[in-house]
This record gives structure tokens, C-alpha cells and sequence, in this order.
């Protein structure tokens, strides 16, 4: 029996990289390996309202988020960097799996002078996360300027100048970089989501990096039976749902500035929005203002139980986050719902081929015109799904794709 040990320095919300772990520990548990997952900082809620089971879980006990800003929480860990040593080295894993680049950071440390294969899983790579400094420091900054300017959503959100530091603070980015640098440049396989972050790999660590998708799993093919049309005031008015965080980087913002075209147009359209986040208040300010409040629907959080049922009710499923691969989008295609993304997303040679799939610039007047489109042609499903297309974007192919880039099997 295979052991695998997959580690998170936080393990404590609901996220799609919480999501595509605790997905790996089911993939490989119904494959008869022994499952162990490590953190620092647990909390049960990651579990979905308990959908997923742990089999093996050990917390470290840090009550802390972890930071790169944060002097105590690292040194904490790094405190504690023997004893995670000591708990690797006696699971005796055939291989481990660290689903960011400080995570690897960590077990690299933990793991010198070992043989003990591991792949980095890079689900946001540090131009992705605004937090990060690592991006400014002399390992790295050489290539910052040349990212940045390569995509639409760091021009939006990255500045190049560096943040003011102090002298400590300076010299402990500093290091990170250097042993993050090594750390993933030595990991055994390196997989990512989209073409941008694999062209970043190469230009940053010198690697070549794997591609593959995973959004859902194999067993959420099903065909769509009924429709639900619970957020409809007429029968014929179009649903447009977007599942986010309200964060910045989301962009629902947008939405609501499209929505407020269509309405100026008479396009008879309500937006459901569905997720928490620090900008609710902001974003219901801002739905009174355009005086579009009728026409917009916060639901608020969205548990697992009730996903489906929201995602079926609606007639195009709207994502505008800057990234270049999201995961909530595919849950839609598996009902054949139209969906609209940003020309930020990763698209390979399957999502050009297909009708459901809707790019747009991120930029109100072409959202606003690609949702009028849609609702014209669509209250229902449009299309039916080629389930071909989709298996290439399971979570099953996902981790298989990992396994096969360390064994070969």
C-alpha cells in the first residue's frame, strides 16, 4: 500500500484549494493508498459540511494564518520545522504533495537530505496572490516587469515598485525567496492549471511545468432533468448567477456595472450573486446607487448541499475573476449552462470547440452585450455537453496526471 502525504501551512476555510485537496485525499483513498494530511491551521469547516472525510489528519497546532509579513507565525513554524521532520520521515511517504510554492518551501527544509519525492501543485502562483512580496525580491524581480505586463489582471492589481520594508522585514523576504527558489526548482514534478502559469515556471524557476485542469468530479456528469426556476419573476426573464468570494479580485463589481447597462437597455435580466466576502457591503452600495437593486439578488454564502440546486436555476453562469483558471465555471458546464469568463482564462484546444463556453473582454459593455446575447437565444439549456470534453477537467484526470508525473504509472 502507497502512502501519500499531502500538506497545507492553513487548512481552514472552504476554497477551491481546499476543494482540490481534499479531492486528492478522496481520489487516492478509493485507490486503497494510506491518505495523511499535515497542516498548521485546521478548522472543520474546510470539510464542506463534512462531504469529505480525513483519514488521517495531524494539526500542529498554529492558531495563526500563515504569512510571509508575519515574524512570529514563521518562526513558529519553523520551530516546529524537527518535529515535522520527524512525523514525515516516520509516515515513510512514497510521495508527498505541497499545493503551493511556501508550502514546498517548508517541506524542502524539512526534507534536505532525504530522497523523498514530492510535486508542487502551484493552484495560485505568487503574481496571483497581491500579499505575496516575494515577487520583489532579487531572486525574482528581474522577471517582474516582463510578467506583469504580460496579463490584463496584474497590470490591474500588481504595482511594480517594491513596498516600503524595514531592514528585517527585507532580509527575511530575502531568504524565503532564495530557499522558495530552490524549493520548488528541486521538486520531483510541478503541475499547474493554465499556459500563463507554466511560462512563468520556466521563466522563474527554470522547469518545465504540467498542465491539467481539474474542476469536478467524474461522478457530477449527470444529465439535466428539470429546471428549477426559483429566481425568475416571469418565465421568460434570464438568470445570471455568479459563486465568488466578494473580494476585489473577483471582479463582481463588474457585474453589477453591467447589469446596469442591461437594465438601462430593457434587457430583462436579474443577477444572483452568491458568496461572502469584505466587500458586501460595498457591492449592495453600489447596486443602490446604479438604482439596479430590484434587479440583483445577494444570496449570500452558498453551501455544498444547496450549489447544485442554485447552479440549476439559472440560465448563464457569469465568472470575472482575474485568473487564469477558476473552478466554479466547470460546475455550470457539467448542468450545460452557458458560461462567461474573461480572456484571462486558460483556454486549450477542447474549450475553443465549445458553444457553452463565452470569452469576453473584462470591460462592462462586452459583459453586458455577451449576457444581452445569451439571454436572446437561451432560458434553458443551449447545448448538450460532450462528456469527452469534460473528463479532460476531472478531479480524477487532475490527480492521475500527478501520479503519472512521479511513477510513471
Amino acid at each position: 500500500m502507497k502512502n501519500v502525504v499531502f500538506i497545507s501551512s492553513t487548512f481552514n476555510q472552504v476554497g477551491g484549494g481546499e476543494r482540490l485537496i481534499l479531492e486528492g485525499i478522496k481520489f487516492y483513498s478509493e485507490k486503497g493508498f494510506n491518505v495523511t494530511l499535515i497542516t498548521w491551521n485546521y478548522n472543520e469547516k474546510s470539510l464542506i459540511n463534512n462531504k469529505y472525510k480525513v483519514p488521517n489528519l495531524i494539526n500542529l497546532n498554529s492558531d495563526n494564518k500563515f504569512n510571509i509579513n508575519s515574524y512570529w507565525f514563521a518562526a513558529r513554524k519553523l520551530l516546529k520545522i524537527l518535529e515535522f521532520r520527524r512525523i514525515l520521515i516516520s509516515l515513510k511517504p512514497d510521495f508527498i504533495i505541497s499545493p503551493s510554492e511556501n508550502d514546498t518551501t517548508f517541506l524542502y527544509l524539512a526534507m534536505l537530505f532525504t530522497k523523498k519525492k514530492y510535486s508542487t501543485l502551484i493552484f495560485g502562483q505568487m503574481f496571483q496572490i497581491p500579499e505575496d512580496p516575494t515577487r520583489y525580491s532579487f531572486v525574482f524581480r528581474k522577471h517582474l516587469k516582463k510578467i506583469i505586463s504580460s496579463y490584463v489582471g496584474y497590470r490591474e492589481t500588481i504595482p511594480l515598485r517594491r513596498p516600503k520594508q524595514s531592514f528585517g522585514k527585507w532580509f527575511i523576504i530575502e531568504l524565503w525567496s532564495i530557499l522558495k527558489y530552490f524549493a520548488v526548482k528541486n521538486s520531483n514534478s510541478l503541475i499547474v492549471f493554465s499556459k500563463q502559469v507554466q511560462w512563468e515556471v520556466k521563466l522563474l524557476y527554470g522547469r518545465d511545468a504540467i498542465i491539467q485542469k481539474g474542476g469536478f468530479r467524474k461522478a457530477d456528469l449527470i444529465s439535466l432533468t428539470k429546471l428549477n426556476n426559483k429566481f425568475k419573476d416571469r418565465p421568460t426573464q434570464s438568470v445570471v448567477l455568479m459563486v465568488n468570494r466578494l473580494e476585489k479580485k473577483k471582479r463582481t463589481h463588474l457585474a453589477l456595472q453591467a447589469m446596469y447597462l442591461l437594465c438601462q437597455r430593457e434587457v430583462d435580466v436579474k443577477l444572483v450573486i452568491g458568496g461572502i466576502g469584505r466587500e458586501l457591503g460595498i457591492l449592495k452600495k453600489t447596486a443602490k446607487d446604479l438604482n439596479i437593486e430590484n434587479n440583483v439578488v445577494f444570496l449570500g454564502f452558498v453551501g455544498e448541499n444547496d450549489l447544485n440546486d442554485v447552479i440549476v436555476s439559472c440560465d448563464i453562469f457569469l465568472s470575472l475573476d482575474i485568473a487564469d483558471f477558476n473552478i466554479s465555471p466547470f460546475s455550470a458546464l457539467v448542468f450545460q449552462k452557458p458560461v462567461i469568463w474573461t480572456v484571462e482564462m486558460d483556454m486549450d484546444e477542447f474549450m475553443l470547440k465549445s458553444k457553452l463556453i463565452n470569452v469576453v473582454e473584462p470591460v462592462a459593455e462586452d459583459v453586458a452585450n455577451t449576457i444581452e446575447r445569451l439571454s436572446k437565444i437561451s432560458n434553458a439549456t443551449t447545448s448538450v455537453v460532450d462528456l469527452e470534453f469534460l473528463n479532460n477537467y476531472s478531479y480524477e484526470k487532475y490527480f492521475e496526471t500527478v501520479q503519472f508525473s512521479l511513477f510513471g504509472e
